[in-house]
């Protein structure tokens, strides 16, 4: 038994439920998550196809490039989101630790 409150212990979830539940849980999650990537990529070479043949012009590039940016904005957005719900909750990031070890030695050693 985790000797913290029920709510923090990193060995079952919040809603008592067993350690396999929750890996059950991450490996359909990832899988429905990695289909979807997959059947993106998978669909996007016919995309530029069926374009010409409504618009009677290859348009690749645009098609390329559209994808891109709304893969970008939305990652950004996210990014976003999460920043902004850690801030809420107030979280602090950490002073110091290895990283700023590292940085230290690194200045040194120039």
């Amino acid at each position: 038994m985790c000797a913290r409150p029920r709510w923090r212990c990193t060995w079952r979830s919040p809603l008592n439920q067993p350690r396999w539940f929750m890996y059950l849980f991450a490996a359909f999650v990832g899988f429905g998550t990695g289909g979807v990537v997959v059947i993106m990529y998978a669909i996007f070479p016919d995309v530029p196809d069926a374009g010409e043949l409504r618009t009677g012009k290859r348009q690749e590039g645009t098609f390329s490039a559209l994808t891109t940016f709304m893969r970008k904005l939305s990652s950004a957005f996210s990014l976003f989101l999460v920043g902004n719900f850690l801030n809420l909750t107030g979280y602090l990031p950490p002073v110091g630790g290895w990283f700023a070890m590292m940085w230290m030695r690194r200045k040194e050693l120039l």
